[in-house]
C-alpha cells in the first residue's frame, strides 16, 4: 500500500465505538488476518518495507503490541494462511519457497516454536 493504512476495530452495539488498532505503513505487503479464538490477539502475515520476505505477526488486542512470530529461512518467501486451533495454542501456516515447494507448519503459541508437519511438492 502506497500511502500506508489503519487498522480500526468498530464494534457494533449502540455506542459503535472506533478504536485504531494501529498504523500500517507506507510500502507494507499485509495478507489476510485471522482472529484467535479466544478473541484476544490477531495474526497476520506482512511483508516490511525494504524487505523480500513476509512473515507472520501477532497483535495483541489488550496490551497493543504487535509481535513477529515466524522468521524465514534465507531460500523462504513467505509465510501465510495462519489458521489458530480451536482453543488458540497452535497455529497452523503455509510456507512458500523461491523453489516454489510449500510446506505446512505448526506454531505453538505458549513456546513460539514451530515443527514441520508436511512437505507439499508439485
Amino acid at each position: 500500500y502506497k500511502q500506508g493504512f489503519e487498522l480500526r476495530l468498530l464494534e457494533l452495539t449502540p455506542e459503535q465505538k472506533d478504536q485504531l488498532l494501529f498504523t500500517i505503513p507506507a510500502g507494507t505487503e499485509m495478507g489476510r488476518m485471522n482472529w484467535s479464538p479466544d478473541g484476544k490477539s490477531l495474526i497476520y502475515p506482512q511483508q516490511i518495507t525494504d524487505q523480500l520476505q513476509t512473515s507472520l505477526w501477532l497483535y495483541d488486542l489488550k496490551t497493543g503490541k504487535r509481535e513477529q512470530l515466524t522468521v524465514l529461512p534465507s531460500s523462504g518467501w513467505m509465510d501465510y494462511g495462519p489458521v489458530f486451533s480451536h482453543d488458540s495454542q497452535t497455529v497452523a501456516f503455509l510456507r512458500r519457497y523461491n523453489d516454489k515447494k510449500t510446506e505446512l507448519w505448526l506454531l505453538d503459541m505458549p513456546s513460539r516454536e514451530t515443527r514441520l508437519l508436511y512437505t507439499l511438492t508439485g
